[in-house]
């Protein structure tokens, strides 16, 4: 199936499609400094306090909680879970640190003792919950080992 597909302006003219030649007057690359940021926020690493009761939480790059590259992640931002053993987790941490815009300090609440073979998982709580400077995180588990009370 083929569909035409003619832009026009506000006054109904065709629109010009050409762009102007690289670096020449009115081109993009002239006029802005083009970054194309093809790759989503990641988190590099977590580790679990000996207390099992905070998770640092470190991502590749600055994070933020709107796509404008601006605000503090919130602990709404964040899902966890357990999977395995005895122990049991609040599925939203109950309180965040900011140790710098891309390490982030979650409380959590575990419940039950914990017998060693728990993973606490972590994940963004939506596809839109955290962003880096340009786009969204993108779900990503990554998993991190409860240590024995």
């Amino acid at each position: 199936m083929v569909v035409d597909v003619v832009v026009k302006d506000a006054a109904l003219n065709d629109a010009t499609l050409t762009l102007a030649s690289p670096g020449a007057s009115n081109s993009l690359g002239n006029n802005k400094a083009l970054i194309v940021d093809t790759s989503v926020p990641t988190i590099s690493g977590v580790s679990l306090n000996a207390a099992n009761s905070e998770l640092t939480v470190t991502f590749a790059e600055d994070v933020y909680n709107t796509n404008g590259g601006s605000g503090d992640l919130e602990a709404a931002d964040f899902a966890l879970s357990i999977s395995g053993g005895a122990a049991t987790v609040a599925s939203t941490p109950t309180g965040i640190t900011k140790t710098s815009q891309s390490i982030w300090v979650l409380d959590v609440n575990i419940s039950g003792t914990a017998n060693g073979s728990e993973t606490l998982s972590v994940d963004p709580a939506a596809g839109n919950a955290i962003y880096d400077a340009r786009q969204a995180m993108r779900h990503q588990l990554l998993n991190q080992i409860i240590r024995q009370v």
